[in-house]
């Protein structure tokens, strides 16, 4: 995988990120914890986040060893 490849699958995966994380403090400053533990749609969200990071993590221990 080239340098340049690298870089902007890793800007790209951290602005996914960074996008969801940003939404989710939003949502946090409007909602009490039991409103978000009581909302399917926004759990799925918190989800979606933890996954994404899982992805990011993964494809940045594979890119250390290239």
């Amino acid at each position: 995988m080239s340098n340049t490849l690298k870089k902007n699958c890793t800007l790209e995966i951290d602005l996914e990120t960074l996008l969801y994380e940003n939404k989710l403090e939003e949502i946090k400053n409007h909602l009490d914890v039991n409103e978000i533990k009581g909302n399917k749609k926004i759990m799925d969200f918190i989800h979606k986040i933890k996954e994404i990071n899982e992805v990011k993590k993964d494809f940045e221990s594979v890119v250390k060893k290239e």
